[in-house]
């Protein structure tokens, strides 16, 4: 995992349980508690591949009825427009 922050250099990264967002085509899930390294001064976050990779077979389970979900949420969708 990194050891400082590509988009500010800073050094100090603390590790962190974060939500993480999975989006596949117009599909998403909200996994909390991933284990991620935080920079202390932008706040990028950075995963280890094999949270990643069981993330996205986790996805794929659920999609598949391989799996149940914890909980469902209803999230309202709309197109921006300009005032």
């Amino acid at each position: 995992m990194k050891d400082k922050s590509v988009f500010c250099g800073n050094k100090n990264l603390e590790q962190k349980y974060v939500q993480y967002i999975y989006k596949h085509d117009s599909k998403f899930m909200i996994v909390n508690d991933v284990p991620s390294k935080v920079c202390a001064f932008c706040g990028e976050q950075y995963f280890e591949g094999k949270d990643l990779e069981n993330i996205e077979k986790l996805f794929f389970d659920i999609i598949n009825n391989r799996k149940q979900v914890n909980k469902k949420i209803e999230v309202p969708v709309f197109d921006f427009e300009v005032c």
